[in-house]
């Protein structure tokens, strides 16, 4: 495949989403400025707050330029970009958040949708545009397997008001957590299960970095995890209801199956990378 030279466009980070932790090293450009480099393309990162940011740069000398800014727009200059000679995409990550980058989407000339149902309401807003599917990942640099030892028999990792979470904290002896960096990393990988309850229609990251890790994820159903590999009972649980999501925690933690199903969804992990997504998306472009 041909190497082409890519720009990156995110700011960087202020601070961690749960306090002072460092969690810059895993923001989504770098991950993606990786992935791009491993699958033989050259790729730079640009935006507000990282080292040596300024305005005075050639978007013309891009052969791609990769929106995955989901929050801060005001310091993009968005026609400038547009009048470049470059293939422009956009991330519509967070459309479950905000609709705010809608109003520049017409600038790009790819859409890249996490949210699959969405996109035929996508084609009928921009007819013109390419509309692709594109699955979170997560970062086989950091989420990997890990020799700690399996400290918590099963951990929430978020908000201790989602759904179901004081429930099972009653019921299963869960554990909520909140961490960042490489903290959030660690926990991951010292719990025999991790659950995940959803809070969107996005397929949440969480999913992919438990399994990364090795450790046994039992997730909420969804079609579009059984369209990339994930199998209830093999390489991770799936619940529809309350109760569904009790039993498969009990079933994950008897005989040692938490070990079986996270050692299988380690194995699906690498097909559910940066590096596989954005190796995915070199074709779809194409």
């Amino acid at each position: 495949m041909k190497k082409n030279k890519w720009l990156v466009v995110q700011s960087n980070l202020e601070y961690g989403p749960y306090g002072p932790e460092n969690c810059e090293f895993l923001r989504e450009c770098y991950s993606l400025k990786y992935a791009l480099e491993q699958n033989g393309q050259e790729a730079d990162i640009w935006g507000f707050r990282h080292k040596d940011f300024t305005y005075d740069i050639d978007f013309n000398k891009y052969d791609y330029i990769f929106l995955e800014e989901q929050y801060e727009f005001d310091w993009i200059p968005f026609e400038r970009i547009g009048k470049s000679s470059a293939v422009k995409i956009q991330l519509v990550g967070d459309i479950h958040v905000h609709q705010t980058f809608l109003k520049w989407s017409h600038l790009f000339d790819v859409l890249l949708h996490p949210i699959r149902h969405w996109i035929p309401r996508f084609e009928q807003m921009f007819p013109t545009k390419k509309h692709i599917w594109y699955p979170s990942a997560f970062d086989n640099r950091y989420y990997f397997h890990r020799n700690l030892p399996k400290i918590y028999d099963v951990i929430w990792m978020g908000s201790p008001t989602r759904r179901y979470i004081k429930e099972l904290q009653r019921d299963v002896g869960l554990i909520q957590m909140l961490k960042g960096g490489q903290g959030y990393i660690d926990a991951l990988a010292q719990a025999k299960v991790v659950v995940n309850s959803r809070s969107s229609e996005d397929v949440s990251y969480k999913n992919y970095e438990t399994i990364g890790v090795g450790s046994c994820l039992v997730t909420y159903y969804d079609s579009m995890l059984i369209d990339l590999g994930f199998v209830d009972g093999i390489n991770c649980y799936m619940y529809k209801n309350y109760d569904e999501f009790v039993f498969k925690i009990r079933q994950a933690l008897e005989d040692y199956n938490w070990s079986i199903v996270g050692g299988n969804g380690y194995y699906l992990s690498k097909t559910n990378d940066y590096i596989s997504r954005i190796k995915q998306l070199l074709l779809d472009i194409h």
